[in-house]
């Protein structure tokens, strides 16, 4: 069973538990029962993070089943809260989310495979690969993957990716359609809210596994300082383990190439990075959800508001899943 993450980072956490819990043990949440169909209810899914490629890509809510068969389609009633956040966002960005129920496969998606910039929600994949693969890590880097994640600290991470990009990374995170062409010169890849989410789902299938290093590292995620996720649900009592991502730069990438008459000149692009952005695992009444958010807003307090607004809106409707 997970440990408790850190309850000073998020006072309403008691123990995180573990989304492999039998069904019979799974709380629905309180009062909503009667607004949705026990056989529907009553399904469980074995997690694949391979069943993120059943996932729809669509510039509509669309509700879908990773269990395959009956999907249950919500109202224009229910879908209202999302489609407004879904626009206030879009005022000054794109978006994409991939939100589902762990135990029974149920949830909604929008733009699945629109790729962005995540900024240092990318940090968490890498960090995941590293702890998995690297052993024994020395005592300076085990600080550096503590502030890599838990205060988002970029030298900390940048130092770790340096010393550890050939370890199989790159080839790893291809197999999540995350191309690699560009890491060597971006600590930060760009991704969809499909590729986040199947991520956090193989992470949470090795954090079930109950190892030191697996509890070690749903504590440090379950204590970002920053978590846009954890604000939109800060009321609800949910135990929440991520890593956001934001960010509104603009930054100048040279090259040299030589003119007809052999002469070297240099030539520069403008790289503009806008994101804010959030992926993880969500815990609420017995049931685990994995929830990823991408969006290239620039980084200002509305837009991340806007993030943690729509990630209550998605967490409101999982009595429908």
């Amino acid at each position: 069973m997970l440990l408790c993450a850190a309850c000073a980072a998020n006072p309403s956490a008691g123990t995180i538990q573990s989304a492999a819990t039998d069904v019979s043990n799974a709380a629905r949440v309180a009062g909503t029962a009667s607004q949705v169909d026990s056989a529907y209810t009553a399904q469980t899914y074995d997690l694949d993070p391979n069943d993120m490629l059943s996932i729809p890509d669509s510039t509509d809510v669309v509700s879908i089943n990773l269990n395959g068969g009956h999907v249950r389609e919500l109202s224009d009633s229910r879908l209202g809260d999302i489609k407004n956040a879904i626009a206030s966002i879009e005022e000054l960005g794109h978006c994409s989310f991939v939100f589902f129920d762990v135990d029974n496969g149920h949830g909604l998606a929008y733009n699945a495979d629109e790729v962005m910039y995540v900024a240092s929600a990318a940090k968490a994949p890498f960090i995941y690969h590293l702890v998995t693969t690297v052993p024994n890590l020395t005592e300076d880097e085990r600080q550096n993957v503590e502030w890599a994640i838990v205060d988002s600290e970029n030298e900390a991470f940048e130092t770790l990716f340096f010393d550890h990009l050939d370890e199989g990374y790159p080839e790893w995170m291809t197999g999540f359609d995350v191309h690699h062409d560009d890491y060597y010169y971006d600590f930060y890849p760009k991704m969809s809210a499909r590729s986040l989410a199947s991520i956090w789902a193989d992470l949470l299938l090795y954090l079930q596994g109950g190892s030191n290093e697996a509890q070690w590292l749903a504590e440090l995620f379950g204590s970002t300082t920053t978590s846009f996720i954890r604000d939109g649900l800060y009321d609800t009592g949910a135990v929440v383990m991520d890593k956001a991502g934001w960010i509104v730069e603009e930054s100048e990438l040279y090259g040299t190439y030589e003119d007809e008459d052999g002469d070297e000149l240099v030539s520069y692009e403008i790289l503009q990075y806008r994101s804010v952005s959030d992926a993880g695992i969500i815990q609420a009444d017995g049931r685990t959800y994995i929830m990823a958010i991408v969006t290239d807003q620039p980084d200002m307090g509305t837009t991340e508001a806007n993030v943690s607004v729509l990630a209550r809106a998605l967490f409101d409707q999982r009595s429908a899943f």
